[in-house]
């Protein structure tokens, strides 16, 4: 069956493995994962976690903003309705006490059925929030009431009468530039392109709003790429940059990740910018690094051309970051940190080595046993396509690791004379469902042995469900 457990609020483990956003506050790096909230203040030597426990009003988290005074979290779940999964936001949840104590507020942009915010950025005491299906909001300043901010008329009557089909009023990304004193700027990333509030003179109604798409009659190199914008991110170099990450919306259109450099307005895609879906960007002076589903990238050239990061190896002990793709990526002085899909790595080198930090059920204790498998069940065929065996080594000998079906038919070994270390948990041996030959294994319940030349023999079960 299935394997459920609770992790320690405090320790060196990951609340989750699926990383979707990553901040910091200038003295604490936060994390929002499928499994909750997490921070850490010793560069990952420790983390501490929050979730429902601690008052979020669900686990599975979508969007961040952290100022150091305040942590600004927006939560989801998903429910499968008529055979498609529908994502269902569940709120807005504010700490004021470094995730001590949560208090969550509830607006229906961002807690029904489709409406949830994809983005989140501070500006002040004001919260924006990007929310699918909600539009783009705002807090009040005594953030007990939230609104919309509308692109146009059009936008209003679209949300106000539920019909919800205005592209351009489904929002996935938000940004802010507040290198003016004297104004806010605020970029909101939607289905059908960017739109550019300014605010010089209210706090509630913008004095201009600017639209742009890839429909505007401009040159090409002048146009955003793609009308879906996933990924918006303010570059303060003396005259700020918006960084953008784009998807197609209708043909002629493409994937690329593009940038302005007049305010919105128009619109820059290197060449070696195409075909970059990103997720995240940050900025260290002129350096560019994105998080992509490509891999983690960086340019020195404003995109012109990218480095990739490779090499995710633990130089402790040897687990892997298996995901190619990135969601988050965070600087914090001259470490690198980025998380997706697999955990999060850390690198204090440049990218040339690095720290791999994913969540699991320490090897030995009540609830896990000597070793274990997970996720059970799995599918070869869908999510990251295997299974782990995870275990901790009672002395510095060798292992070997097969795989029998019901029958104790041998299907596959998946580690042969491993050398292990004593007291070290590894985490990245895998079986990706196929058995000697390449085929992959028929659903059912299948054993795994781990054999070790100091004797030790253990043994466990885990399931396949494509």
């Amino acid at each position: 069956g299935y394997m459920n457990y609770f992790l320690s609020d405090s320790s060196g483990i990951l609340p989750s493995n699926s990383i979707i956003d990553m901040r910091y506050d200038g003295a604490a790096l936060w994390i929002g994962a499928s499994g909750g909230v997490a921070r850490t203040t010793d560069g990952g030597a420790t983390w501490v976690k929050f979730s429902t426990a601690d008052g979020l009003k669900s686990n599975s988290v979508s969007g961040l903003a952290v100022t150091p005074d305040v942590i600004w979290a927006a939560t989801s779940r998903s429910e499968v309705r008529e055979g498609e999964l529908i994502p269902i936001g569940t709120g807005l949840n504010k700490s004021t006490d470094m995730g001590t104590n949560w208090e969550t507020f509830e607006p229906q942009q961002a807690s029904f059925f489709g409406q949830l915010a994809y983005d989140l950025v501070v500006t002040d005491s004001t919260l924006w929030a990007a929310c699918f299906y909600g539009g783009l909001i705002r807090s009040h300043p005594a953030d007990t009431t939230f609104f919309n901010v509308f692109p146009d008329s059009a936008s209003r009557h679209d949300f106000e009468n539920e019909l919800y089909t205005l592209l351009r009023n489904r929002f996935f990304s938000v940004t802010a530039d507040t290198t003016n004193a004297d104004s806010t700027i605020i970029y909101g990333g939607s289905a059908a392109g960017v739109a550019r509030f300014a605010f010089y003179t209210s706090d509630s109604i913008p004095d201009t709003v600017v639209q742009v798409s890839h429909s505007d009659n401009l040159p090409d190199d002048w146009r955003l790429p793609g009308d879906f914008v996933i990924t918006l991110e303010t570059q303060y170099t003396p005259d700020p940059v918006i960084w953008a990450s784009c998807k197609p919306v209708s043909s002629g259109q493409s994937i690329a990740i593009s940038r302005s450099t007049d305010h919105g307005r128009t619109w820059n895609t290197p060449f070696g910018s195409e075909g970059f879906e990103c997720w995240n960007f940050a900025f260290d002076d002129t350096i560019v690094y994105a998080a992509t589903t490509q891999g983690l990238v960086r340019s020195y050239d404003n995109g012109e051309s990218w480095e990739q990061f490779s090499g995710f190896v633990d130089y402790d002990n040897g687990n892997v970051y298996l995901s190619t793709t990135f969601y988050a990526v965070e600087l914090v002085g001259d470490t690198i940190w980025a998380g997706g899909p697999d955990g999060v790595v850390r690198s204090t080198d440049d990218g040339l080595s690095w720290k791999v930090y994913r969540s699991y059920l320490p090897a030995g204790s009540a609830d896990a046993g000597d070793s274990y498998a997970y996720p059970v069940p799995f599918s070869p065929e869908r999510g990251r396509g295997s299974v782990r065996i995870h275990y901790k080594a009672p002395s510095t000998t060798t292992a070997t690791i097969k795989i029998y079906d019901f029958g104790m038919n041998l299907v596959k070994i998946i580690a042969e004379d491993k050398p292990v270390v004593a007291g070290v948990e590894y985490d990245n041996d895998l079986w990706y469902g196929a058995n000697i030959r390449g085929d992959l294994a028929a659903n059912g319940i299948y054993f795994y042995r781990i054999e070790m030349a100091d004797g030790t023999d253990w043994w466990g079960k885990l399931a396949v469900l494509k």
